[in-house]
């Protein structure tokens, strides 16, 4: 360990650095205010992308739900019975409700007409330990996009700062905005108005927007 009399050089010595594509989110690098929190990962292996959640988003659903083992499965398939219908007998609608979290919205930043244009093996990650930004580095040449992405410590608001894309070049740079279905869940109602894109959802508890 080092020690420095700069609190900002002595907290380097801890950032995290990743140094090759992170394909699942549950490998994620993490930024957050206790709120709202950002898990950052790369979508095909090739895009960033954040999960965004919020501490105040919940949905009811129905716990407990009771599933046949695998010989109560084949004597069904043997006797030809409805699947649905012998499962509903042991899993009746009127359980009761639950809260369970609910998470809020993806981000995606896509370079590239194709996952061609944007090799894996070249995105690194460093998030700093001393002011929290996460910076996201697509270095296939010069004109790829560098990311510096933060949490808002006292306001729930996700930032993401786009540099270093050139104009001149024949790549395409894309911004998703859009939440993953969900079974039960319909779908989110998306909208554009003027610099904003946004989607509002409903949930079977709540409803909630994202811009």
């Amino acid at each position: 360990m080092q020690f420095s009399s700069s609190i900002e050089e002595y907290f380097s010595q801890f950032d995290v650095v990743s140094d090759s594509p992170i394909r699942y989110w549950q490998d994620s690098l993490s930024i957050g205010n206790g709120a709202l929190g950002v898990l950052s990962y790369d979508s095909n292996g090739c895009y960033p992308e954040w999960t965004m959640n919020l501490h105040s988003l919940w949905q009811e659903q129905t716990p407990c739900f009771k599933r046949h083992s695998m010989e109560q499965i084949k004597e069904l398939v043997r006797e030809k019975k409805p699947f649905s219908k012998e499962m509903a007998k042991e899993n009746p609608s009127a359980t009761g409700k639950t809260t369970t979290p609910a998470y809020g919205a993806q981000l995606r930043m896509e370079a590239g007409i194709s996952p061609l244009m944007a090799p894996s093996h070249r995105i690194k990650r460093k998030l700093s330990l001393y002011d929290g930004e996460l910076h996201t580095f697509m270095d296939k040449h010069l004109s790829h996009m560098h990311l510096t992405s933060f949490v808002h410590p006292k306001e729930n608001i996700f930032v993401t700062q786009v540099r270093k894309v050139s104009l001149t070049t024949a790549f395409r740079n894309t911004i998703r905005l859009f939440r993953e279905k969900e079974p039960g869940v319909s779908a989110p109602q998306y909208g554009a108005k003027n610099d904003c894109i946004f989607f509002t959802q409903q949930l079977n508890s709540m409803s909630f927007t994202t811009v």
